[in-house]
C-alpha cells in the first residue's frame, strides 16, 4: 500500500498527476438587526435578529459533522459569532482574516486607489471567544483604514491572491465566513469576473467553489446549509 501512496505522490511531484482539487465554501453571517432596520449602529451589527439566532442554529446542526481543514473569518463580530458556536461543536480554531472585512458598498463618485494599503484599528476578539480564533499569522492584524470602494476592492483581491497561494491544489475543504459586499466582491475575484456585485448570499447559506488545475469555477449558489452538507458527504473520495 505505501508504495502505491508514494508511486502516486512522485507521479503528482513530476506532474504526472493533477493536483489535488479545492473545495471553499463561502458562508455571509447570520441576519442582524442592522440587516432588518438598515440602522447599521454598533448595538444594531453586533445583535441578531429572531431569524439570524435560529440562522446559526441551524448552520452548526448542519455543519457539525463536516469538519474543514480551515475556518476563515472576517474579523466583524457578527462573523465570529455567527460560527462560534460550530467551533465549539468541534473544539477547532478559525483564522481571521482582515482582508475579508466588509467593503465596497459606497456608490457615486469616489477618488482613485490608495496607493497603500491604508490601516486602522487592532482587531479585537471578546474574551470569551478568544479561545477559538486567532488572527492569521503575517496580517498585522488591523483592519483596512478609510477606504473608497476602489481601496476595498483591491484589499479583497489581495485576500483572493493569497487564498489561492496557500490552498490552491491543497485537495482541501476550506470554509469562509464573510459579508454580502465582500464575499461577492471575493467570488467575482475567485471566478476572474469583473467586480460588480453580482453575488446575492443570503445569511448563512452556502455558495460552493471549486478549484482544479488552478482555476475556480462556481459550484452552487446559495445553499441551505444542510443540503450543502448533504452535497459534502456525497462527494468522492480524493485521489
Amino acid at each position: 500500500m505505501w508504495r502505491v501512496v508514494s508511486m502516486a505522490l512522485l507521479l503528482w511531484c513530476a506532474g504526472g498527476l493533477p493536483a489535488p482539487a479545492l473545495d471553499l465554501l463561502i458562508v455571509r453571517h447570520a441576519e442582524t438587526l442592522a440587516n432588518v432596520t438598515d440602522d447599521y449602529s454598533v448595538f444594531n451589527q453586533r445583535h441578531f435578529s429572531g431569524p439570524g439566532e435560529q440562522q446559526i442554529s441551524n448552520l452548526t446542526a448542519a455543519l457539525a459533522g463536516r469538519p474543514f481543514d480551515a475556518v476563515l473569518v472576517s474579523p466583524a463580530y457578527r462573523a465570529q459569532r455567527t460560527i462560534l458556536p460550530l467551533l465549539q461543536h468541534q473544539a477547532t480554531v478559525a483564522e481571521i482574516w482582515p482582508e475579508f472585512d466588509e467593503c465596497c458598498w459606497q456608490t457615486g463618485q469616489e477618488r482613485g486607489a490608495s496607493d497603500t494599503f491604508s490601516t486602522g484599528p487592532q482587531v479585537l476578539v471578546d474574551q470569551e471567544m478568544r479561545p477559538y480564533f486567532l488572527v492569521r499569522q503575517g496580517s498585522d492584524g488591523v483592519l483596512g483604514g478609510l477606504e473608497t470602494r476602489t481601496d476595498g476592492i483591491l484589499r479583497i483581491k489581495r485576500a483572493a491572491a493569497l487564498l489561492k497561494e496557500r490552498f490552491g491544489g491543497t485537495g482541501q475543504t476550506v470554509l469562509v465566513v464573510i459579508h454580502q459586499h465582500a464575499g461577492s466582491r471575493l467570488i467575482e475575484s475567485l471566478l476572474d469576473q469583473a467586480p460588480e456585485g453580482r453575488y446575492r448570499l443570503a445569511n448563512t447559506a452556502v455558495t460552493w467553489l471549486h478549484a482544479d488545475q488552478g482555476r475556480f469555477r462556481l459550484v452552487a449558489e446559495n445553499l441551505a446549509p444542510a443540503e450543502a452538507a448533504e452535497r459534502l458527504a456525497a462527494r468522492p473520495p480524493s485521489p
